[in-house]
């Protein structure tokens, strides 16, 4: 799918969704993006998320932000997926957001390596 402030796609051959977000993006609009990513995913019995946030930038305060990587359920994603955020190096809201998120045991990286994000999507169980 795609939209201006950013794009969605199935990779088949790679076996994930990946998305490009292109602008500045608010929490809500963070939430639309993921709600569109997980239903396309689930469409094609998928379980991992490519978010190249490199050309974005998140709009919130600190409490939405927790709140955006504390509860992805909330979004429709499941604990057995997989989700890599290709970032920017030494943007600390990125590692805010994988330690919320692995601490409340959810399967996310923040990588800022697009072969890296790739390879980690492609193992197993997404250890290191």
């Amino acid at each position: 799918m795609e939209n201006i402030e950013y794009l969605v796609k199935y990779r088949e051959k790679r076996q994930f969704v990946e998305v490009s977000i292109l602008k500045i993006v608010t929490t809500d609009l963070a939430e639309e993006i993921v709600t569109e990513s997980v239903k396309l995913a689930r469409k094609n019995s998928c379980d991992s998320f490519l978010f190249d946030a490199r050309g974005a930038f998140l709009k919130a305060d600190i409490w939405k932000s927790y709140k955006l990587f504390a509860y992805p359920e909330k979004m429709g994603f499941i604990r057995s997926d997989k989700i890599a955020l290709l970032v920017e190096k030494d943007k600390p809201i990125y590692k805010f957001a994988e330690t919320v998120a692995t601490n409340r045991g959810w399967t996310l990286r923040c990588i800022d390596d697009e072969l890296e994000a790739n390879e980690w999507l492609q193992t197993e169980n997404g250890s290191d």
